[in-house]
């Protein structure tokens, strides 16, 4: 039986395309709900397992996984905001978020197969904090604009100056997981190059 921490981690996961779809249909308040939903799990997920010693194995796998997943989910879902998705930006600027997700999710997994220990950052936390805070403001200010026409009238502003600075620090968290780790992340494909040269003599 799966674990709390695991349970709440897989909420996430499943909730994700359901995010998407609230988005389309413009229900602005369930969406917000449900982006409350993940952050709350979020941090749920992570103190239950710390507090009652159930860290796993498969919590350590699923859980960066369904944070990527929720909140490219919903990143993505912001490319078609009907004030902003004829701009050709809002598709870059969450091009930006998947690259740096996408490779350090496979430098991870690439370290976990050699049995590599990659150091933590505090940028990644940076990075989640930007990045949760971010959802939930967009979020609260679409959902209020059908009601406020001022609001509604500078959503496309509130999006680039809600998105620039979660791009900007998602992209710093990355460089600064690469620097802090590089001389791991070299010896790892040293040591995998040598394997596969000794195997083929």
């Amino acid at each position: 039986m799966l674990r709390l921490p695991n349970q709440l981690t897989i909420i996430r996961l499943c909730l994700s395309p359901i995010f998407i779809c609230l988005f389309l249909l413009q229900q602005w308040w369930a969406a917000l709900g449900v982006a409350l939903v993940f952050e709350a799990t979020d941090l749920l997920d992570g103190y239950f397992a710390r507090r009652y010693k159930m860290v796993s194995s498969l919590g350590k796998l699923i859980d960066p996984l369904a944070d990527s997943v929720s909140r490219f989910s919903v990143f993505l879902a912001f490319t078609t905001e009907p004030t902003v998705r004829e701009d050709p930006w809002p598709v870059l600027l969450v091009a930006g978020l998947f690259y740096r997700d996408t490779i350090v999710a496979y430098i991870r997994t690439f370290a976990a197969s050699t049995g590599t220990v990659l150091a933590a950052r505090w940028s990644g936390k940076l990075k989640a904090m930007f990045q949760g805070s971010g959802i939930i403001i967009f979020l609260t200010l679409r959902a209020l604009a059908p009601t406020f026409p001022e609001i509604h009238r500078w959503l496309p502003w509130i999006f680039y100056g809600i998105m620039l600075p979660v791009v900007v620090v998602t992209v710093f968290s990355g460089a600064d997981y690469l620097w802090a780790n590089w001389t791991s992340i070299v010896a790892m494909a040293t040591r995998d190059m040598d394997e596969h040269s000794d195997e083929d003599e």
